[in-house]
């Protein structure tokens, strides 16, 4: 069970964080991470309306024109309830298990009828070193849609016969990641982009969807298999 004190506790720390390492990669540019491509898995995420999704996608692009970074285009534009069976390989042997999708649609849809409907405001855009987000504040009822996806993972023992599940952090979209190593001096069009941006209005999400994430040349690609809609 995801408790509701310990989760807001730890989306409210990994926000600081982000806000501390503001500073870092002012003073010393990007380090992304070498793992961050070659890789392959089953996500669970809230699909946003298209508002939230063009805004995001825009900010993505225009990151990407500046500085060398990840492009999160409309179809990988989402927040994260889970993550499921994620591993590092080369991009020929990217494929999609239908075994272990059929899995994860009958663990999904044992589940769906209670999923509530979710609302998310955004405090603005984050950065740090390696990655740029929008700041979402999950709340009771996002933990409440999680903690109900998680445990139909659990009764359908997904962990055992998938590989490893992973639990949401917070709220948060991803926007772009950085590909390489870049010098504080050559990120000043990016600074500027973000403190032009303004924040994301209230995301509504329309549904939970489970999808197949390929993550490889620069792009983040999910294939959405099945959506369930949330209460309106």
């Amino acid at each position: 069970m995801i408790d509701l004190e310990t989760f807001l506790q730890g989306q409210q720390q990994v926000y600081n964080k982000f806000k501390a390492a503001c500073q870092t990669i002012r003073a010393e540019g990007t380090t992304p991470p070498k793992t961050i491509e070659n890789r392959d898995g089953y996500l669970i995420f809230l699909k946003h309306p298209e508002e939230i999704v063009d805004r995001c996608t825009n900010l993505s692009r225009k990151i990407a024109k500046v500085v060398p970074a990840m492009t999160y285009e409309r179809i990988a534009v989402h927040t994260t309830l889970g993550v499921v069976g994620m591993q590092y390989h080369p991009p020929e042997q990217h494929s999609i298990n239908r075994e272990s999708v059929a899995l994860l649609e009958d663990a999904l849809h044992s589940v769906s009828k209670d999923f509530p409907a979710v609302t998310i405001p955004y405090e603005g855009w984050l950065y740090n070193q390696d990655t740029t987000i929008a700041q979402g504040m999950a709340g009771e009822t996002f933990v409440h849609l999680a903690d109900s996806v998680h445990e139909s993972f659990q009764k359908y023992k997904v962990a055992e016969r998938i590989g490893k599940v992973q639990q949401p952090w917070g709220g948060h979209i991803t926007i772009s990641q950085f590909l390489e190593h870049t010098l504080p001096e050559h990120l000043r069009e990016f600074f500027r982009a973000i403190e032009e941006e303004p924040i994301l209005p209230l995301s509504n999400p329309g549904a939970v969807c489970l999808g197949y994430v390929s993550v490889k040349k620069g792009k983040v690609n999910i294939e959405i298999q099945e959506r369930f809609p949330l209460k309106t």
